[in-house]
Parts: structure tokens; C-alpha cells; sequence
């Protein structure tokens, strides 16, 4: 009976690991299981409660961050799709908060993100879009320094703990944050090109 009891396990978890194979072969990223790790599968090292509700969220707002520079004086966020229907119950805004805080998405310390930006002299503003994206978890942040200075990203928290950034203040581009990039952005006027750099 214990025998049979195991032997049926083993085949339950053998079926899951072939769904999860197969839903991520056919992946609207395109990849096959050879471009994806045992941690993709399992998930990314996270404050729960989801993956791509809390910790995307944390990690398209910390990269947000690093674009703009550590000098923050206000943070407007705007939801969309998924993020928006459904986010306060995943923590979705708390992660936000958290991210532009600088939090890691393993940091505790997420369930009290709007207590932290109160002690930091953060303001935070956040709003809820129906507006059509391109993808269901997508959140705009407009970063502003203690200068004025405004920067603006488009997020997408696209599963499993992963996101693309795909634009900065109007510059459509597609990044992942994971490795270190410099985006060089010119503006030519006549005999004259001005450069605009964002380190991430």
C-alpha cells in the first residue's frame, strides 16, 4: 500500500513537471526548456505572495530606481491590467514602494513599505489605469529627484519573478535589468547632437 501510495506521487509530480516543460516550450517568450534554469521553474527568492504581483513589481520599481538615480524625492505609479485588478491583494503597491525604496524582493520588510517611505520623506502616489497594454502586469513610475528632475519607465512583470523594462521617458527599448546596461539616447539638432546616458 506504501509502495503504491509513492509510485503514485512519483507519477503525479512527474506529470507536473512535464506540464510546467511544457507550458514554458510553448511560452509566448519564445524559449525552449534549455533556456530556462531549475529556478525559473520553482521561482525567484521572494516576499510573497506572488511571483510576478509582488516580486516584479519590487524589482521593475528598484530598477526604475537605478535608472533615475538614488535621489528620490516622489514616486507616481500607475497600474495596469492584472497589476491594477488584482495587485493590492498580492502587494503589489507595497512592492512598488519597497523596489523605489531600494528593497530587495526577499526583503521582509516589504509589508511595510509605506511606513519606510513616510521615515524617508518619500511621497508616493498611486493610480489605477484601464487603459489597453501590451502586457496584464505593466506599471508606469515617474521618478522625481529632490532637483525636479522627472524620469519615466514602463514596466512589465512578465512571471516567475522576471521583468522587462520597455521604455524610458519615451525611449522604446527592452531590458531585463539582470545584467548591468548603458543606454545611450541622442537628440540631434543642427550641428549639434546632445546625449542622454541612463546606467542600469
Amino acid at each position: 500500500m506504501l509502495l503504491l501510495a509513492i509510485t503514485s506521487a512519483c507519477a503525479f509530480a512527474a506529470q507536473c513537471c512535464i506540464v510546467i516543460a511544457h507550458t514554458l516550450k510553448v511560452s509566448r517568450f519564445g524559449g525552449t526548456m534549455a533556456d530556462y534554469s531549475v529556478f525559473d521553474i520553482i521561482g525567484p527568492r521572494m516576499t510573497g505572495p506572488s511571483s510576478s504581483h509582488t516580486a516584479g513589481a519590487c524589482r521593475i520599481a528598484n530598477t526604475a530606481r537605478r535608472i533615475a538615480g538614488e535621489d528620490i524625492s516622489a514616486a507616481e505609479f500607475t497600474l495596469y491590467g492584472s497589476f491594477a485588478k488584482t495587485g493590492f491583494g498580492h502587494g503589489t503597491d507595497k512592492a512598488l514602494v519597497a523596489g523605489i525604496l531600494g528593497f530587495s524582493p526577499d526583503d521582509p520588510s516589504i509589508a511595510d513599505a509605506y511606513e519606510a517611505a513616510e521615515k524617508a520623506g518619500l511621497k508616493v502616489e498611486l493610480r489605477l489605469s484601464e487603459a489597453p497594454v501590451e502586457h496584464p502586469n505593466t506599471a508606469r513610475i515617474s521618478v522625481t529627484s529632490s532637483k525636479g528632475e522627472v524620469t519615466e519607465i514602463l514596466g512589465q512583470s512578465v512571471g516567475g519573478g522576471n521583468i522587462r523594462i520597455v521604455e524610458i521617458n519615451g525611449l522604446d527599448l527592452e531590458i531585463t535589468g539582470e545584467y548591468p546596461t548603458l543606454i545611450l539616447q541622442s537628440v540631434s539638432y543642427p550641428h549639434l547632437t546632445l546625449p542622454t546616458i541612463y546606467a542600469v
